[in-house]
């Protein structure tokens, strides 16, 4: 986010954003900073971002860009495909609760599926775990991060 301000000014800066101190926010851009949205700091300094006043301060300093503004949009596509389920492949079965999923998102995001599709689960369409180590809220949270990156 600020490459050359030390961790506390970082700290400083999300929380300007997070407050709504636009004169704060205003004065570190100018002096510097950045908000890359391809870091966590620069990512929580906009959605954080108390008002639109904010936001539209960061895009007037580019620190929110277009390509940044493109990937929350396919992380939005994604998550609306996991919640509706739609052209969903796959059904997962644990303790009892369904959750309905895509093979191709699930295999290129992670190695461990891609074998399981590629060999055990290769013709399966509903794949039933019951370990006991295993909960449905954890599952969810997996499959929560493998379309959107984020917990």
């Amino acid at each position: 986010m600020i490459a050359h301000l030390p961790h506390s000014q970082l700290l400083f800066r999300y929380y300007a954003c997070l407050c709504g101190h636009t004169a704060v926010a205003e004065f570190l851009l100018a002096h510097g900073a950045k908000c890359e949205m391809n870091t966590f700091d620069g990512e929580r300094c906009l959605y954080g971002a108390l008002n639109d006043k904010i936001r539209n301060l960061l895009r007037d300093y580019k620190a929110v860009t277009a390509s940044s503004m493109r990937r929350g949009l396919y992380s939005e596509f994604l998550r609306n495909m996991l919640e509706r389920g739609l052209y969903s492949d796959i059904t997962f079965i644990i303790h009892g609760v369904s959750f309905s999923a895509h093979k191709c998102i699930l295999a290129s995001r992670s190695e461990y599926f891609a074998d399981l599709f590629g060999t055990r689960w290769k013709d399966k369409r509903v794949v039933s775990l019951s370990h006991r180590m295993l909960l449905p809220n954890a599952f969810e949270s997996v499959l929560q991060y493998l379309y959107t990156a984020r917990l």
